[in-house]
């Protein structure tokens, strides 16, 4: 996406996100029908008929939050297909020369959409035959948007996967759903998006053909940052990697830069909260079982005798006990959006609950908060330390925002608050 924009809507006029399987294949489309070559107009359009008789595809996509923008308006232009009356036909009329635009012909035209923190959307397709790589490549040449006429991108057709750098990226897997709210492909859709263009471009005033068939009924849910499905973890359990000695949390980043984390396993720093000093005592891991071993493991290989053997203590226990909360406060700094009003969305989309901010600041909060160097962080995201509360009782603890994997966007029950419901 060349503006980090999407403007995508449903058929309910609200942002679409993640962006459907099925605006893939009509971008796809559009670019196949561009192609000057009969001859390769054909394998494109063979190509994407392949692809929409492949399963859903996992989308990566960045996160975003809503631009807010109020609609405008436009004239109505189409001439009635059914016989009205003098007063309706006045609603059609441009008096723009004469006498200004009538109220009585304005429409609504929504201009909302969805920011970016990132350009990059990933469609994760599976493994296809060579010959239908190439023909979609041949489509993806002259696609020039995708999501409306001004959202400009460029489609690229890899086959290995692209490496993802900054931004904050969420994972979301498809679920077969009858009231899905996500159109997905099936091998109807290419047919489908054909005979709209007949009846739109052709035969304008003839009825939009049916979509039975032509989709299938998904839901996307998130499953965290660049996690395959199959890495889920199968206990919410934690393994702790305990340090010799307490350090700064501003060092952990630094920590667990080092530590290369795969994608089986989450690593955050245990940060002593509701004391008088910043300060951090280990890493936990949270993930499989046997995978969240093998990670301390290699932790412990890494950082050798920074390390301690001891397998728990009291302190750890402010992590392993935690039960599900209302009331948060970051642990370590959010990095997100320079603007505050943007935080609740963030918030809201990686608890998946209504989220309200109760306070924020680009500054600590409390005396055991410490801000993170960011020196060679260049993503323009600020570091944000914020207490919220969610309108849902939500797992602790939480991971929020960018960087996760050095340590940012660690939010814990607010100590000492009664705060899940009753």
């Amino acid at each position: 996406m060349n503006d980090s924009m999407f403007h995508g809507l449903r058929a309910d006029r609200t942002p679409e996100w993640p962006p459907s399987p099925v605006r893939l294949i009509g971008a796809l489309l559009s670019g196949a029908h561009q192609l000057q070559s009969g001859d390769e107009r054909t394998r494109a359009v063979a190509a994407i008929q392949d692809l929409s008789e492949t399963p859903p595809p996992v989308i990566r996509a960045p996160n975003s939050v809503s631009l807010d923008h109020p609609s405008t308006y436009t004239e109505k232009s189409a001439p009635p297909t059914s016989k009205i009356t003098a007063n309706e036909l006045k609603a059609f009329l441009d008096l723009t020369a004469l006498s200004g635009l009538s109220t009585s012909s304005r429409t609504q035209k929504p201009t909302t959409g969805r920011l970016l923190s990132a350009p990059m959307i990933v469609y994760d397709i599976g493994d296809l035959p060579t010959e239908t790589i190439t023909g979609l490549r041949l489509a993806a040449t002259s696609v020039g948007y995708f999501g409306r006429s001004q959202d400009h991108a460029v489609v690229s057709i890899e086959v290995d996967s692209p490496v993802i750098e900054g931004g904050i990226y969420e994972r979301y897997i498809p679920e077969f759903s009858a009231d899905g709210r996500t159109r997905g492909w099936t091998p109807g859709t290419v047919d489908w998006f054909d005979r709209r263009h007949d009846a739109i471009m052709l035969n304008p005033g003839r009825p939009l053909p049916s979509d039975a068939g032509a989709f299938r009924s998904l839901s996307y849910r998130p499953h965290g940052p660049g996690s395959p499905a199959s890495a889920a973890p199968a206990e919410a359990e934690l393994t702790p990697v305990l340090f010799s000695r307490t350090i700064r949390p501003s060092d952990v980043h630094r920590i667990l830069r080092r530590l290369s984390a795969d994608d089986t396993t989450e690593m955050f720093p245990l940060v002593s909260f509701n004391v008088r000093y910043p300060k951090c005592y280990g890493v936990a891991v949270r993930g499989h079982v046997t995978d969240r071993l093998a990670a301390a493991d290699r932790i412990h290989e890494e950082l050798g005798s920074l390390t301690s053997e001891e397998p728990s203590n009291r302190l750890f226990e402010q992590y392993s006990r935690m039960r599900p909360s209302r009331l948060w406060v970051t642990a370590t700094p959010i990095r997100a959006f320079g603007h505050r009003f943007a935080l609740a969305d963030i918030l809201a989309s990686a608890v998946g609950a209504p989220v309200e901010v109760l306070a924020a600041d680009t500054r600590p909060l409390d005396a055991w908060q410490q801000k993170f160097p960011d020196l060679d962080l260049t993503d323009g995201l600020s570091q944000w330390f914020v207490k919220f509360t969610t309108a849902d009782d939500v797992e602790a603890p939480l991971r929020v925002g960018a960087e996760l994997t050095r340590g940012f966007g660690l939010c814990v029950p607010i100590p000492g608050k009664a705060n899940t419901a009753q």
